[in-house]
């Protein structure tokens, strides 16, 4: 972790040689707490007006809260928890696994929501069993766990509690679909066909209770090597930490800015819009198009569940997608490849293909990561580059995508209501007054 626990809540949490650490490109290659760095203080969070909302305990946050704090656990019989694996690793599973129990964490926010609650009463202090170290995440809930001997991983827990506009539940269904879309980005990456772009953190196990209130509660452990493995080591960059000012190092240039610069000068490439497409959204858009038309996978790649994966050059390698609760399956594209399409969970009404495919592609990477880019890089490079990589990409998009899904997509774009507080009613995708951008 970053540093001891500390009660601080603003940046000054990040001590001074944290800050001369993280304060440039060279400096967060290949240093395992840059990832956790740039989840909580390089995240500007203000694609709408609801992004940094929270009912969770200030001290949990990523931004404003400890750095570390404890998880506990509880050590429940094997019998009364169900524990699902998914192509771990063995160490952590191994460490889970307690003789006869399963370690069950739950998230220090909810204890005293559940403790009150007589069917939930097993999930009270005085029945931990122990805690490891967490840090969260930009996602709150997911946090990087720190535990002897064993290589970092996050734990995502069951967090009911309004995180930016959704109530943030992890409960039986959730973490069977989760490992369903980990275990199927598993069999299309080893595909033949599958591009070097496309990459993913794997959510190898899960568990989750049953309480006899009808509630269940759950938790997955996020693997922090990305699949396919390769020979390369890699430093992850999520997308918001490309265009987000640094919290704690605010003279030092946005990332995108650093990138960039450092393809046209290890790459001999004099056009910022040609490094940018090549090496940023051209792997991007190759990743989607293999992961939803090949696949019948469609991520739900916005500027916090995909990140950039680079070398120890610092040039981008491949994309990588995270955090698979909203993914989409699209059982129709699945049944024409012969690909399962038993899932749990987000299977596409076959009326609405169209409607997700645009929410997929158009709002959750085209506004929530394309359009914040190139605003940085329309103010730092003027309007011709960001025009230029703008006709790259719908080239490009046009080249990937079949005729059967260029019929599918509607004229306009479709995306969640800005507006709305989903806390207590279903998602609604509305058309966007903009016309498409990237197609």
């Amino acid at each position: 972790m970053l540093s001891e626990q500390n009660k601080s809540n603003d940046v000054s949490v990040v001590d001074s040689q944290a800050k001369e650490t993280f304060a440039t490109l060279e400096t967060i290659i290949g240093n395992p707490d840059s990832l956790i760095f740039l989840e909580r203080f390089v995240d500007r969070g203000s694609y709408h007006k609801f992004a940094l909302y929270s009912e969770v305990s200030q001290c949990f946050r990523p931004v404003e809260g400890d750095i570390n704090f404890s998880l506990p656990y509880l050590s429940v019989p094997s019998d009364q928890v169900t524990f699902i694996t998914v192509n771990p690793d063995r160490r952590i599973t191994d460490w889970i696994r307690e003789d006869d129990a399963i370690k069950f964490f739950v998230h220090p926010d909810m204890v005293d929501v559940h403790r009150v609650i007589p069917a939930r009463s097993i999930i009270s202090p005085e029945n931990f069993n122990g805690s490891v170290t967490a840090a969260p995440t930009a996602s709150t809930r997911t946090m990087l766990v720190n535990a002897d001997g064993l290589p970092q991983f996050m734990i995502k827990t069951d967090l009911e509690k309004v995180i930016s506009r959704f109530v943030r539940e992890l409960d039986k269904t959730r973490v069977q679909y989760s490992l369903e879309i980990s275990n199927s980005l598993q069999e299309a990456a080893i595909d033949p066909s599958c591009p070097p772009s496309v990459g993913f953190l794997p959510e190898t196990a899960g568990a989750y209770l049953e309480f006899d209130d009808g509630h269940s509660i759950g938790y997955l452990v996020r693997e922090l090597n990305p699949r396919p493995a390769t020979e390369t080591k890699e430093t992850l960059i999520p997308f918001f930490a490309l265009f987000s000012p640094n919290k704690a190092n605010p003279s030092s240039d946005l990332l995108i800015f650093q990138l960039i610069e450092n393809i046209k000068r290890k790459k001999q490439i004099s056009d910022p819009s040609e490094a940018l497409f090549q090496y940023i959204f051209k792997p991007c858009l190759e990743s989607w198009a293999y992961l939803a038309y090949d696949c019948g996978l469609l991520p739900e790649r916005h500027a916090q569940n995909g990140l950039v994966a680079i070398d120890s050059d610092g040039i981008p390698t491949r994309i990588i997608d995270r955090d698979f609760q909203g993914f989409n399956v699209d059982v129709s594209t699945r049944k024409s490849r012969g690909l399962s399409t038993n899932f749990s969970h987000h299977v596409v009404d076959p009326e609405k293909r169209g409607v997700v495919l645009s929410r997929c592609y158009d709002h959750r990477m085209g506004f929530q990561v394309f359009d914040p880019i190139l605003e940085a890089v329309e103010k730092r490079y003027g309007p011709d580059v960001k025009v230029r990589t703008q006709e790259s990409i719908k080239t490009m998009f046009r080249q990937l995508t079949p005729p059967e899904f260029l019929n599918v997509f509607p004229k306009e774009q479709f995306g969640l209501d800005n507006t709305t507080m989903f806390r207590d009613q279903p998602t609604v995708d509305v058309a966007k007054a903009q016309p498409p951008l990237y197609r």
